[in-house]
């Protein structure tokens, strides 16, 4: 992908930001009354039900994206299906040979299994999953105890000895493996991926209890403390792996009763248990990675009507964590400052489409003192492209991430701009599921609708 000028893209990102932002939004003729109320209440102003654009595929509630391809959630049947072309295409032949390369490593070796730890959980059983506090260290000044240090990841965190690198890896390894059977049709894929979610949630010998109780457990303390609740969100990306392999019958209609019958059990325990609640009283990405999963794991369990209920209450995110000017503060105040701020717009986006599926639309929805997920996105755009300083000198690193947020919100409000931030990076995205692949043509003058 070619390569623009910081320059150019700086200078045609303020012109089409100045040209939308003079336009303004149309005002009907409830919006003022709307807003009014807003500023009494502090509440949200949102269209409750989501309209999908002409030509855009449907998430049709429990169903998703089945209407188009496959039952998935998170993963757009729109991108899966242009980056499907893409790939098999002659243009994309470098990234199918990595895709394939990958997935050919994501098959061999044993499977991922909680039970595989060396480190004990405090219930005693080696299903229950268990992970490190992300951020804690030994306190020098009380043995015994641990104190958090903000940033600075404690290496245990990624150990064997525990299961989070674990999860980690069984989420790649059955994601990549059901992408490569989605490109390639080859069923040896298929059956990698189904192998892979056979052993994490289904056999009696291998499958992990349906709960994070002791996700970043500390051993300090006597019970769990929610944190390591968001240690589960990535779950949403195999639950799009089971619909993306569903046409292979690689899982057999019991396998596929278990695995839901599983995240049915766990989202009751998200929902009712000590933990999950202390983690839903939470404001932060942490209370957004929680209502991914909420309302991820109710489709996912057909019960539509929960998951609407759920994405109705998440709208109130939109007022507590995006700030007038597009800022997230609850994450920049974080030591990583830049790191929490495009995870944090990450998470709003990935939450606002599965809010889609659910018949709800937080794309636009807004307060009187906060201008919504769109808002956030500018703010990024406006960093990116030079236009904003970033948070702190860590922005560097977060390129890859914050190019997937910026394709996938110029997707989500057909807003040229985005694009135009994201291909002033030169290197390509490896997630070839979140985000439109490849970029289209920088807009000439004047071109944008």
């Amino acid at each position: 992908m070619p390569v623009q000028p910081a320059r150019i893209v700086r200078r045609r990102w303020h012109e089409l930001s100045r040209d939308r932002r003079g336009r303004g939004d149309r005002i009907g003729l409830f919006t003022v009354p709307l807003l009014a109320a807003a500023l009494l209440l502090n509440t949200c102003t949102m269209p409750v039900v989501f309209h999908a654009r002409p030509g855009r595929d449907r998430c049709a509630g429990a169903e998703g994206y089945s209407a188009s391809g496959a039952r998935t959630f998170s993963m757009r049947s729109d991108w899966l299906n242009r980056n499907a072309l893409w790939l098999n295409s002659p243009a994309g032949r470098e990234e199918r040979a990595a895709l394939i390369a990958a997935a050919e490593r994501a098959i061999v070796g044993p499977p991922e299994t909680v039970v595989a730890k060396s480190a004990s959980s405090p219930s005693g059983d080696p299903h229950d999953y268990l992970s490190f506090p992300t951020y804690y260290w030994p306190d020098a000044t009380r043995p015994g105890k641990l104190v958090r240090i903000d940033g600075r990841r404690n290496p245990l965190v990624d150990s064997d000895r525990y299961d989070h690198a674990r999860l980690f890896r069984f989420i790649e390894r059955t994601r990549t493996l059901a992408l490569a059977y989605r490109y390639t049709g080859d069923r040896r894929y298929a059956e990698g991926a189904a192998r892979l979610i056979r052993v994490w949630f289904v056999l009696p010998t291998t499958r992990m209890n349906p709960n994070f109780r002791y996700a970043q457990f500390q051993p300090d303390l006597a019970v769990g403390n929610g944190y390591g609740i968001i240690d589960g969100w990535r779950l949403i990306w195999a639950v799009d792996a089971i619909g993306l392999i569903a046409r292979s019958g690689a899982l057999a209609p019991q396998d596929l009763l278990a695995v839901r019958k599983w995240f049915a059990d766990y989202l009751g325990w998200l929902s009712d248990s000590p933990e999950g609640r202390k983690e839903a009283a939470r404001s932060n990405n942490h209370k957004t990675h929680y209502e991914i999963q909420r309302i991820g794991f109710a489709l996912f369990t057909r019960q539509a009507a929960l998951a609407h209920r759920f994405a109705t209450d998440a709208a109130s995110l939109v007022g507590t964590q995006i700030a007038a000017d597009g800022d997230l503060p609850l994450e920049t105040e974080r030591a990583k400052k830049s790191f929490y701020l495009v995870q944090g717009i990450q998470a709003l986006l990935t939450l606002a489409g599965l809010a889609e599926c659910a018949g709800v639309d937080l794309w636009r929805a807004t307060t009187w003192r906060s201008g919504g997920i769109r808002s956030a996105v500018d703010n990024l755009g406006d960093i990116v492209t030079g236009v904003r300083a970033p948070p702190d000198a860590g922005f560097a690193a977060e390129r890859g991430p914050a190019k997937e947020a910026l394709m996938a919100a110029a997707w989500a409000y057909d807003d040229p701009r985005y694009a135009l931030a994201a291909r002033g990076y030169d290197e390509l995205s490896p997630n070839f599921a979140l985000a439109p692949f490849p970029a289209a043509t920088l807009p000439a003058p004047g071109s944008e609708p």
